[in-house]
């Protein structure tokens, strides 16, 4: 519990101060990015592995391939050399938005969603703003954005994800496969309502705790959850599974934990 508040405390520091955020390719970092295909047309792609604030983390960052088109969900420290169709910024904290990889992977056209609170990092650049309840249609893709947002005070009192600041998740469809990235967030009343996912990239650390993580995928009931947004070498992927309901897959697209 101490780690997890310094952690959050550290995230909260992070936000006010991106220049004390400093994040390298981990030794866990696979070889080969682990994927899922989840239809002969769609597969998600994860990101690789980060070293910050001296731990290996695995991060909230994600590639999908899908009808010719390639989507990012909040890149950082991709290795990728595929430009960008699509990225998309839950919000601005600095493991969810970096500069570096948004310019690296940006082409002419690509379009970049992003919640309000992104919209002043990413100055210069065209962004699509957008907040929960709008749905978004583009060339063989749908998307739906839904709340994402923390109420219990951590570091100096602050709420690091207020609900008034309008942050993000995504729903992406394609086709009938729907792949839900819910950003940085406790277990929300509105995930009641939320149905019909087929993967469920679900943060299991630092806003959600392992069994509230559980919860909110047991009430979601997705085909498949993908833990993300932890601290590597503890088990947390493993006990995230150990919780999940047995008709719940859960897949962690890294070898080692």
């Amino acid at each position: 519990m101490k780690q997890r508040f310094l952690m959050i405390s550290l995230l909260a520091l992070m936000t006010a101060s991106c220049g004390i955020f400093d994040a390298s390719p981990s030794a866990k970092r696979d070889t080969v990015p682990q994927s899922l295909v989840l239809s002969p047309d769609v597969t998600l792609i994860a990101g690789g592995a980060v070293k910050m604030m001296g731990m290996d983390f695995f991060p909230p960052s994600f590639k999908i391939v899908a009808g010719g088109k390639t989507i990012y969900l909040d890149p950082l420290l991709t290795d990728d050399t595929n430009t960008a169709d699509y990225i998309f910024i839950t919000h601005e904290h600095a493991d969810h938005l970096s500069i570096a990889d948004i310019k690296k992977l940006m082409k002419a056209d690509t379009v970049i969603v992003c919640s309000k609170t992104s919209v002043e990092p990413l100055a210069g650049l065209t962004v699509k703003v957008v907040k929960p309840g709008d749905i978004l249609k583009f060339d063989g893709l749908e998307c739906e954005v839904v709340p994402s947002y923390t109420t219990r005070p951590g570091f100096l009192g602050m709420i690091s994800h207020p609900k008034d600041s309008l942050q993000a998740g995504y729903i992406l469809t394609f086709g009938k496969v729907r792949i839900y990235t819910m950003g940085d967030t406790e277990f929300i009343p509105e995930m009641k309502s939320i149905s019909n996912i087929t993967v469920a990239l679900t943060p299991i650390f630092f806003c959600m705790d392992i069994p509230e993580a559980a919860n909110a995928v047991n009430t979601i009931k997705p085909e498949i959850a993908v833990p993300m947004h932890y601290i590597m070498g503890q088990s947390n992927a493993q006990k995230f599974a150990e919780l999940a309901d047995l008709d719940i897959e859960v897949k962690t697209l890294t070898l080692e934990n």
